[in-house]
């Protein structure tokens, strides 16, 4: 017996990898987070950190376009100018988690560390010539062969020795073996097969800028590569037009399963106890005191409904 659903839905135009990832993980967990887009009123700062990173990266590259290379400022005379220009836009909003939080050491401290080397990076990179940057946080909505949408950011699509790369940038909090955790990965294969849309070029692989911290180290730079075959794409498509599928099955039944060999991952699910409740009266009772409504649509980030208190 399908849910009765009361609590408003959100609906789509296109769906991304997040969403499709979590459908494939747990139905359920996609219902509550991306079909009734229910958030916990916790503020994440793990991810504010990545998002005020994201920014700052973003913020120097549309300098650089306006400073350099289009107004003709040197490089040297732009550069105190760029840094402190794009960690004010990053930082505009920036609080320190509390001291006493598990995520305190995510502090403006940390970040600004963080900023400091990637921008000297940076630095050496534009005045050798290492990359050509050719898109910055580009969106896209792009149809899959059902004629169904594929949507995303990416951000960055570049030229390395004339050839197109993307590079994405991640801030991990758990040290892995990141040549395995991003081979295979759906996120890069679909951003790979994205930007080859947009572009009419083969694209290389991805270039993973990788900042990690902890509370007793960081910020460290692990850079890596990702790259991908035809087949690889190819199994990609099978793969998001299956999840579409199953997805478009649960909106349409009104069954959305729940997969519990997932309730651990990731330290626990937040909405585990919820669904312990067995009744979705119950259940709905259950989000409404202790979610929020949040939408966030990377066609528009902007534009972001719904924030943690």
């Amino acid at each position: 017996m399908g849910l009765t659903l009361t609590l408003p839905v959100h609906g789509r135009r296109g769906l991304d990898n997040s969403i499709l990832s979590t459908h494939g993980r747990c139905p359920r967990l996609d219902l509550f987070n991306y079909h009734l887009c229910r958030s916990h009123r916790v503020r994440n700062y793990p991810i504010e950190y990545g998002v005020a990173y994201h920014a700052f990266r973003e913020t120097l590259e549309l300098l650089y376009i306006k400073w350099v290379v289009e107004d003709g400022q040197t490089l040297d005379v732009a550069m105190p100018g760029l840094y402190t220009l794009a960690f004010a836009v990053a930082t505009k909003t920036w609080e320190d988690p509390p001291l006493e939080h598990k995520k305190g050491y995510l502090d403006l401290g940390r970040l600004r560390k963080a900023c400091e080397e990637s921008f000297r990076t940076w630095v050496d990179e534009k005045k050798q010539g290492f990359y050509k940057i050719v898109g910055t946080e580009t969106a896209f909505e792009l149809p899959l062969p059902s004629g169904r949408l594929f949507t995303g950011r990416l951000d960055q699509i570049l030229e390395w020795n004339g050839r197109l790369w993307i590079r994405d940038f991640k801030t991990v909090g758990r040290k892995d073996n990141w040549k395995l955790r991003y081979n295979p990965d759906h996120q890069f294969t679909g951003y790979i097969w994205a930007a080859s849309q947009l572009s009419g070029r083969p694209i290389d692989g991805v270039i993973v800028d990788i900042v990690y911290n902890i509370k007793t180290k960081g910020p460290e730079f692990h850079p890596t590569l990702a790259s991908r075959t035809q087949d690889d794409i190819d199994n990609w498509i099978e793969w998001v037009e299956y999840e579409y599928d199953n997805r478009e099955r649960c909106i349409e039944t009104g069954v959305w399963p729940m997969r519990t060999s997932s309730c651990n991952n990731y330290a626990g699910c937040y909405f585990r106890k919820c669904c312990s409740l067995g009744s979705w009266r119950a259940m709905e009772e259950w989000l409404l005191e202790r979610t929020i409504w949040s939408v966030w649509d990377p066609l528009e980030p902007e534009r972001e409904e719904g924030l943690p208190e």
